[in-house]
C-alpha cells in the first residue's frame, strides 16, 4: 500500500474517466433519506459493517504519549527537589514524607507546593495510562479487507455515494477509484471479516472475481458498490475444498506407495507427500507450528504401515 501525499492538486470527482462513465448503471439508492457526505457515508458504514474503515493516527498517538512522558518527567523532578526542600523546612514540613496526613491538609497552612505537585501529576498519570493503554491496544486491531477498502471507494465515487463529495483534508484516507493503492498506511476495520486461514482470505481478497465466472452463488450487485460476496458462502466453499483435499491426499500417497516397488522409491514418495501435507496445513488452516509437527509425524506412520500392508496384500 503507498503513503497518503500530504498535498494534491485535484480533488477526487473533478474528473471523471470514460470508463467510469461507460459502467455506470441503474443502481438504487438505499439511503434516500440522508443528505450526500459523512451522514451518507455513515448510512453505508451502517449499512455494510465490513466498510467501517478508519484511521489509527498512529503518530499522532505516539506523539501525544511523548508529550505527555515529557511533561511527567518535568513534574517529577520538581517534585524531588521539593520534597528534599520540605525534609529540611520547617514546621510540619519535615513530616510530609513520612506521614501523608499533614501533606493532605498542608493546603490549611499555606504550603501546599508538594502537594499540588502530587495532585497535578496525578492527574496527567491518568491521562498519560489512559493513552498508554489505548496505544497498546490500536495495533492489535486488524486490516481492513481490499476487497471492503474497494467496495467503498466505489460508493464514493458513485453518483449515489455523492460522486466524491468530500472535501476535507480527510477525502483521501480511502483512495480513490483512480488511484485505489494510495491510502493511509494505518487504516483499521472495525468489524473485519472472518480469517478462518491464509487461503480463504486469498480467496475472499483476491479470487471473488474468478469465483464470480463459475460459482452462482456470486452475484453482481444491483446497487451500490462493487460486486458483493459473504463470509459464509467463501468459508463454505474453502471448508469443501479442504475437506476434499484432505480425504484425497492420504489416499492418493497409499496408492502411490502400491506401485512403487524399491524400499528408497517409497520412502522418497513419503518425503514428497510429507512435505505436501505440511504445506497444506499452513495454507489450508489455521494449525500452528506445533499442530503441524504432530500431523506430520502421525501422517509419516500411518501412511508406511497402510502402504507396506497395502503392498503385501497386492
Amino acid at each position: 500500500m503507498a503513503i497518503l501525499p500530504l498535498f494534491h492538486s485535484k480533488r477526487p470527482g473533478d474528473e471523471k474517466s470514460p470508463q467510469d462513465a461507460q459502467d455506470e448503471v441503474e443502481e438504487v439508492d438505499e439511503l434516500p433519506h440522508l443528505v450526500f457526505g459523512y451522514p451518507k457515508l455513515a448510512g453505508r458504514m451502517r449499512q455494510m459493517p465490513e466498510t467501517a474503515i478508519f484511521r489509527q493516527f498512529n503518530e499522532l498517538n505516539l506523539r501525544i504519549l511523548l508529550y505527555l512522558q515529557a511533561e511527567l518527567c518535568r513534574l517529577e523532578r520538581q517534585l524531588l527537589t521539593q520534597e528534599k526542600a520540605d525534609s529540611t523546612g520547617e514546621g510540619l514540613k519535615p513530616k510530609y514524607a513520612k506521614n501523608y496526613k499533614p501533606l493532605s491538609e498542608s493546603h490549611q497552612h499555606a504550603d501546599s507546593k508538594q502537594l499540588d505537585l502530587v495532585l497535578k501529576i496525578k492527574a496527567k498519570l491518568k491521562g498519560y495510562n489512559e493513552a498508554l493503554y489505548q496505544a497498546s491496544r490500536l495495533p492489535q486491531s486488524e486490516k481492513p479487507d481490499t476487497f471492503d477498502l474497494r467496495d467503498l471507494q466505489h460508493f464514493l465515487n458513485h453518483k449515489t455515494g455523492g460522486s466524491n463529495c468530500l472535501r476535507g483534508d480527510d477525502c483521501f484516507i480511502w483512495g480513490t477509484v483512480e488511484e485505489s493503492d494510495i491510502i493511509c498506511p494505518d487504516l483499521i476495520g472495525l468489524r473485519p471479516r472472518i480469517r478462518e486461514d491464509a487461503f480463504s482470505h486469498w480467496v475472499a481478497e483476491h479470487a471473488v472475481g474468478i469465483i464470480t465466472k463459475w460459482v452462482s452463488c456470486f452475484q453482481k450487485p444491483k446497487k451500490i458498490g462493487e460486486a458483493t460476496y459473504y463470509d459464509s458462502t467463501v468459508l463454505k466453499f474453502t471448508f469443501w475444498m479442504n475437506s476434499i483435499l484432505a480425504s484425497l491426499l492420504p489416499v492418493a500417497s497409499i496408492i502411490v506407495l502400491i506401485y512403487l516397488d524399491s524400499v528408497p522409491a517409497r520412502i522418497g514418495a513419503i518425503a514428497v507427500f510429507n512435505v505436501l501435507i505440511s504445506v497444506c496445513l499452513t495454507i489450508f488452516t489455521d494449525a500452528k507450528r506445533t499442530d503441524v509437527f504432530a500431523v506430520t509425524a502421525a501422517y509419516v506412520y500411518s501412511v508406511w504401515d497402510c502402504g507396506q500392508r497395502a503392498c503385501a496384500e497386492y
